[in-house]
Order: C-alpha cells, then structure tokens, then sequence
C-alpha cells in the first residue's frame, strides 16, 4: 500500500471502530480525495517521454561491434545457494557467443571467457564491451 492508502484506510478504522461511524472506505477515500487530504494524489496530468534511456542503448551497425556482459543469479534448490551465469552477447545478433557458469565467478574467469571467445571467433580490430 502507498501511503495514502493507508491514511485514508486508517481514517477509516478511527471513524469505524473508534467513533463508531457507519460509513464506507470508499466513502471516507473520496472524502479524503475531494478535500485534498491525500498526501501522494495523482493530478491527472501525463508524464513526458523519458528520452534519455535511448541514449543509452548502443546502435551497432555490424556483428561483434558491441557486446554485452551479463549476469544472472539462478536459485538452485537442492543446495539452497544462487548460481552465476555469465553471458557474452553480440548485440547486433543477439547471438550467444559464449558462457561461465560456476557458484561464484572472479575477474580471471571472465578474462578466460574472454579469450575462449577470441578463439572461437574472429573478432573486429575495435569493438566495445558493456558491462
């Protein structure tokens, strides 16, 4: 619950139960509303396109240009602890280029991820490497 819901849900108890007023939540929440007694209201009005994001996200024009690192913790049940997956992405494909999974993962396994890929793939003179 935001906080003025749970104002005006409190309002509502003290009048209920307290007072012993017989009246609705909904009653006491467009009572609240239409008197301005709620502290987070929405106005109505529309929010403006947030640009910036797509500033951020890269436009490659070729594969390899761009690669993108990316880890996620996965739960694995039997032995109640998170393992990691390291993922290297070519953006432009979206293909898979390669992957590290282990308990935990340290800065030479992804030098050795790195160069695994090296190996298997013929990679441009310049690229960029998100992390």
């Amino acid at each position: 619950m935001d906080g003025s819901t749970i104002r005006y849900y409190k309002t509502y108890i003290y009048l209920t139960q307290e007072l012993g007023y017989k009246i609705g939540s909904c009653s006491v929440y467009e009572l609240m509303k239409a008197n301005g007694l709620l502290k987070y209201q929405r106005t109505g009005k529309v929010r403006g396109k947030r640009n910036w994001v797509k500033d951020l996200v890269p436009n490659p024009v070729t594969e390899f240009s761009f690669l993108e690192f990316d880890i996620k913790y996965i739960y694995v049940a039997g032995k109640r602890a998170n393992v990691q997956v390291l993922t290297v992405l070519d953006v432009y494909s979206r293909w898979n280029l390669g992957h590290y999974i282990n308990w935990s993962i340290k800065a030479n396994d992804v030098i050795a991820l790195f160069e695994e890929i090296f190996q298997n793939y013929q990679m441009p003179k310049y690229f960029i490497v998100k992390k």
